[in-house]
């Protein structure tokens, strides 16, 4: 099973909670839980939910990361 971590984009409109996939470019917009003022209160929010789901921060950090440059890397490739 792959594992996935609540995080945060920030957008024009503010902040939302995403979930992301470990080593995948792949993003889900968490919409019931709206938009938040800041980045800050939506990291909050998003690290009570990884926690909730037995994701500790090392952990989330850890597919937060991985994500990002699986997301960096495929984006290279489509140039």
């Amino acid at each position: 099973m792959q594992r996935s971590a609540f995080a945060v984009v920030t957008t024009q409109e503010g902040a939302i909670v995403v979930r992301v996939l470990a080593d995948t470019p792949d993003v889900w917009s968490q919409q019931e839980y709206g938009c938040f003022e800041t980045w800050t209160q939506a990291q909050g929010f998003a690290s009570m939910l990884n926690q909730r789901y037995g994701i500790d921060p090392v952990e989330a950090t850890h597919i937060v990361v991985s994500a990002s440059l699986a997301a960096a890397s495929s984006s290279k490739q489509k140039r």
